[in-house]
Protein backbone atom coordinates (compact mmCIF):
# COMPACT_ATOMS: atom_id res chain seq x y z
CA UNK A 1 0.00 0.00 0.00
CA UNK A 2 2.72 2.43 0.93
CA UNK A 3 4.51 2.09 -2.66
CA UNK A 4 1.36 2.39 -4.23
CA UNK A 5 1.11 5.96 -3.22
CA UNK A 6 4.55 6.59 -3.28
CA UNK A 7 4.01 5.33 -7.10
CA UNK A 8 1.37 8.22 -7.66
CA UNK A 9 3.12 11.24 -6.33
CA UNK A 10 5.92 9.77 -8.90
CA UNK A 11 4.03 9.94 -11.64
CA UNK A 12 2.96 13.29 -10.76
CA UNK A 13 6.01 14.75 -10.30
CA UNK A 14 6.95 13.47 -14.32
CA UNK A 15 4.05 15.18 -15.41
CA UNK A 16 5.02 18.89 -13.90
CA UNK A 17 8.40 18.36 -14.58
CA UNK A 18 7.69 18.60 -18.56
CA UNK A 19 4.72 21.25 -17.77
CA UNK A 20 7.05 23.79 -16.17
CA UNK A 21 10.14 22.98 -17.70
CA UNK A 22 8.85 24.78 -20.35
CA UNK A 23 9.69 27.97 -18.58
CA UNK A 24 13.05 29.30 -18.90
CA UNK A 25 15.04 29.11 -15.46
CA UNK A 26 12.09 29.18 -13.25
CA UNK A 27 11.03 26.25 -14.35
CA UNK A 28 14.60 24.78 -14.34
CA UNK A 29 14.65 25.56 -10.77
CA UNK A 30 11.44 24.24 -9.90
CA UNK A 31 11.73 20.93 -12.11
CA UNK A 32 15.45 20.39 -10.70
CA UNK A 33 13.54 20.61 -6.93
CA UNK A 34 10.97 17.95 -8.35
CA UNK A 35 13.38 15.80 -9.36
CA UNK A 36 15.10 16.16 -5.37
CA UNK A 37 11.74 15.08 -4.49
CA UNK A 38 11.70 12.03 -5.42
CA UNK A 39 16.11 11.22 -4.50
CA UNK A 40 13.92 12.72 -1.31
CA UNK A 41 11.46 10.06 -1.14
CA UNK A 42 13.82 7.56 -1.93
CA UNK A 43 16.22 8.14 0.70
CA UNK A 44 13.48 8.30 3.01
CA UNK A 45 12.17 4.35 1.74
CA UNK A 46 15.89 3.28 3.16
CA UNK A 47 17.57 3.34 -0.56
CA UNK A 48 20.97 3.01 -0.40
CA UNK A 49 24.09 5.08 -0.82
CA UNK A 50 24.76 3.61 -4.08
CA UNK A 51 21.37 4.39 -5.26
CA UNK A 52 20.73 7.51 -3.87
CA UNK A 53 24.46 8.59 -5.24
CA UNK A 54 23.30 7.40 -9.01
CA UNK A 55 19.76 9.51 -8.69
CA UNK A 56 21.53 12.50 -7.25
CA UNK A 57 23.62 11.98 -10.54
CA UNK A 58 20.74 12.13 -12.85
CA UNK A 59 19.38 14.61 -11.53
CA UNK A 60 22.47 16.69 -11.22
CA UNK A 61 22.91 16.38 -15.43
CA UNK A 62 19.61 16.93 -16.23
CA UNK A 63 19.76 20.36 -14.04
CA UNK A 64 23.11 21.33 -15.73
CA UNK A 65 22.17 20.22 -19.39
CA UNK A 66 18.45 21.10 -18.73
CA UNK A 67 19.55 25.19 -18.05
CA UNK A 68 20.78 25.16 -21.26
CA UNK A 69 18.26 26.93 -23.78
CA UNK A 70 16.89 24.46 -26.47
CA UNK A 71 19.25 22.65 -26.31
CA UNK A 72 18.52 21.45 -22.80
CA UNK A 73 14.46 20.78 -23.82
CA UNK A 74 15.73 18.41 -26.20
CA UNK A 75 18.19 17.23 -23.76
CA UNK A 76 15.59 16.65 -21.00
CA UNK A 77 13.39 14.72 -23.49
CA UNK A 78 15.76 12.41 -24.28
CA UNK A 79 17.77 11.92 -20.74
CA UNK A 80 14.13 11.44 -18.89
CA UNK A 81 16.19 12.19 -14.99
CA UNK A 82 13.05 11.22 -13.32
CA UNK A 83 12.35 8.39 -14.74
CA UNK A 84 15.38 6.98 -14.71
CA UNK A 85 15.32 8.01 -10.76
CA UNK A 86 11.95 5.97 -10.69
CA UNK A 87 14.17 3.12 -12.00
CA UNK A 88 16.40 2.75 -9.80
CA UNK A 89 13.93 3.31 -6.82
CA UNK A 90 11.35 0.21 -8.57
CA UNK A 91 14.45 -2.04 -8.83
CA UNK A 92 15.85 -1.42 -5.47
CA UNK A 93 12.55 -1.80 -3.49
CA UNK A 94 12.04 -5.50 -5.85
CA UNK A 95 15.29 -6.39 -4.93
CA UNK A 96 14.36 -5.95 -1.54
CA UNK A 97 11.14 -7.61 -1.82
CA UNK A 98 13.04 -10.50 -3.28
CA UNK A 99 15.13 -10.21 -0.57
CA UNK A 100 13.10 -10.31 2.45
CA UNK A 101 10.56 -12.99 0.48
CA UNK A 102 13.86 -15.67 0.62
CA UNK A 103 14.69 -14.46 3.82
CA UNK A 104 10.98 -15.63 5.26
CA UNK A 105 11.07 -18.44 3.84
CA UNK A 106 14.62 -19.62 4.87
CA UNK A 107 14.39 -22.45 7.61
CA UNK A 108 14.86 -21.06 11.32
CA UNK A 109 18.55 -22.24 12.70
CA UNK A 110 18.29 -23.27 16.64
CA UNK A 111 21.84 -21.59 17.43
CA UNK A 112 21.23 -22.71 21.43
Amino acid sequence: MKHRCARRRYSSALLLDALIGLFPVVGDIITTTLSLFIVHEAYQLGAPGHVIARMLGNVALDGVFGAVPLVGDAFDVLWRANRRNVRLLREWLEHERRANVVLSNSPEIDLS
